[in-house]
């Protein structure tokens, strides 16, 4: 589970405007929903709880899940369940029942709700995540890039968490979080020295 952990933007689309056609979303929607794409988040929760959050132009959903084990998440992003439109404003999602697995590095997302069944694969490559959605005989696919270093996977020490950086290949941290070259994990902060000489 730890390679699906972070902030995953999509960056391309494979049919996925005949998913959104399948579920009812409205033309002018589905076209805001391509030209902007979405965001997926895996987090940890604790030891075996997790949670799942999609955001996109049409709001934000979240739910929080153990593997194997069945939850209710809400519609989102018209990727998932029929969404009925009222006034020509307001979207009403249906409820499904939900549950996620993952074996041999691939996650298996079920979703069951309104009649329907949906089946989302996911597999990890680095820094690209590649899911593919099928219900019936549709079977589409979006590719999403990792924006930001999932927590348990970071190879270096949380301490050193970045703020909005790539991760350093020299172990060189700057102090309070980020990085710079001015300071190596285990080492002394040269510049630290020389202000302790001086005032001494």
């Amino acid at each position: 589970m730890e390679a699906f952990l972070g902030t995953w933007k999509v960056e391309s689309n494979n049919d996925f405007h005949k998913f959104m056609h399948h579920f009812g979303v409205p033309s002018p929607i589905a076209k805001l929903v391509l030209q902007f794409g979405s965001t997926t988040t895996f987090s940890q929760k604790d030891t075996d709880t997790y949670n799942i959050s999609v955001a996109s132009v049409r709001g934000k959903t979240e739910a929080t899940f153990r593997l194997g084990e069945e939850f209710e998440e809400a519609s989102s992003g018209g990727t998932l369940m029929k969404a009925i439109m009222l006034r020509n404003q307001y979207f009403v999602f249906f409820p499904i029942k939900s549950k996620i697995g993952v074996e041999d590095g691939v996650m298996k997302h079920l979703q069951v709700g309104d009649g329907e069944t949906i089946t989302t694969t996911r597999t990890v490559n680095g820094d690209v995540m590649t899911a593919v959605y099928t219900v019936g005989d549709l079977t589409c696919s979006r590719t999403y890039k990792r924006v930001n270093v999932p927590y348990l996977a970071m190879p270096y020490p949380v301490a050193c968490c970045c703020r909005g950086t790539d991760p350093p290949t020299d172990g060189r941290v700057r102090r309070g979080g980020g990085f710079d070259n001015s300071q190596r994990v285990g080492q002394t902060d040269t510049r630290v020295e020389k202000q302790q000489a001086s005032s001494s």
